[in-house]
């Protein structure tokens, strides 16, 4: 099972920065070198033993080139004296950033045993044939779900020249919208939706190594819908500054009986097919997109009891055991549970990982949100949930930021 894209630790940061033809926002923390038509963006958590980099190269070829044929060349030499264990499947697509090109995703052992694994992204620009490979050799578990957030994130911003004119609305020097909102109705949910089925571990596209994982939406009764989950929960959410701020993944749905349609918004000027995901609404389920998505309880108005912590904390590195402790009066003791479900916040630089700094305080759990007041006044507050039907009594484990954390002896 292919785990390509684990460490790539920040969301890109706000501006724009140009390498030869590629444009394309920087992930925040991460170093980048240049030398002559290749430029290598480096993780902030190479340990020496492992390493995990972006390389962005480009090499002249014909105005006319054959896009596929260039890409084998570049992929042979990628994959040189290595073996293919699992993946390498050619697919062809039309990026966000306006571009048509071809990608692959691979597990690969070179010749001492040593398992790395490679995602790769190609097109024809001018008379250059550009080439984006993420590579990676670190497979620790715990920083998964970021890594596959971020370079998503960076392949969205992907493009190649200066920056495009055009759009009706708005948009920063990136080509996202600055000023999108979202029409609102009258919806029939309310509520976070999950869903456990095969995901791809490429973010690049369809076509890649698969394992299986969780998918979210969250339902708003306005009309609006989002992929994925709100950062600080749906409580007091300001829906119209989370989608100025992240447009991607948001949009509206409409039913007609049992029988529905979300319809996204348009992210930017590049990105410009308007895609629809059918849904069917079932009595304890809705079928979106293919997959079964069962509703989670909100935990409005539980009371949590006992020391939790990340259900799989055993097998992890130390950083991700931080729990959190609750009393029966309403108040915690943290250990760093924000680090370890690594929730992020916006800063002027982009999207930065909380610290894990410990504290006590108060609590409160409203609307699929854990809100934590601390003493010294800070607070914090991230998606909270619980598995359909235990919330009732004594719960013994809840979902935080897309992670599951059970209370420990």
């Amino acid at each position: 099972m292919m785990r390509t894209l684990l460490l790539l630790l920040a969301l890109a940061q706000t501006q724009d920065t140009q390498a030869g033809d590629f444009v394309f926002r920087m992930p925040a923390g991460w170093v980048r070198h240049d030398r002559n038509d290749t430029t290598v963006l480096v993780s902030p958590n190479n340990t020496g033993r492992a390493v995990t980099y972006i390389m962005l190269a480009a090499t002249p070829v014909g105005a006319s080139a054959d896009v596929r044929v260039a890409f084998q060349g570049a992929w042979a030499h990628v994959i040189q004296g290595s073996r293919v264990a699992q993946g390498g499947r050619v697919a062809a697509k039309h990026f966000d950033g306006g571009f048509d090109g071809v990608y692959t995703s691979a597990s690969l052992v070179d010749r001492s045993g040593q398992r790395i694994d490679v995602a790769t992204v190609g097109t024809v620009y001018g008379a250059r044939f550009e080439t984006v490979t993420y590579l990676t050799t670190d497979f620790r578990n715990d920083v998964y779900s970021a890594g596959q957030r971020t370079l998503s994130d960076f392949v969205k911003t992907l493009r190649f020249g200066a920056t495009q004119a055009g759009g009706a609305l708005q948009h920063d020097a990136a080509g996202f919208y600055t000023n999108l909102t979202l029409p609102r109705g009258t919806g029939k949910f309310d509520g976070v939706y999950r869903a456990v089925g095969q995901v791809d571990l490429t973010p690049v596209g369809p076509g890649g190594v698969h394992h299986i994982g969780a998918k979210y939406m969250t339902f708003f009764p306005d009309g609006r819908v989002k992929e994925g989950i709100p950062d600080r929960g749906m409580d007091g959410l300001d829906e119209d500054e989370e989608i100025r701020l992240h447009v991607t993944g948001w949009g509206t749905y409409a039913m007609d009986g049992e029988n529905g349609k979300i319809t996204f918004a348009r992210a930017s000027i590049y990105d410009q097919t308007t895609i629809t995901w059918d849904i069917h609404e079932y009595p304890d389920r809705l079928e979106i997109h293919g997959d079964t998505y069962k509703k989670m309880e909100s935990g409005d108005g539980v009371k949590l009891s006992g020391t939790f912590r990340r259900a799989d904390y055993q097998t992890l590195s130390a950083g991700a055991r931080q729990g959190i402790t609750f009393t029966a009066d309403g108040r915690f003791t943290d250990e760093g549970i924000f680090k370890a479900a690594f929730v992020q916040y916006r800063t002027s630089k982009g999207y930065e990982f909380d610290n894990g700094a410990p504290g006590t305080g108060t609590y409160r759990i409203k609307h699929y949100s854990l809100e934590l007041t601390y003493d010294n006044g800070l607070s914090k507050r991230a998606v909270f949930c619980i598995d359909p039907g235990k919330a009732g009594g004594d719960v013994s484990s809840f979902w935080f930021s897309e992670y599951l954390f059970a209370r420990v002896p």
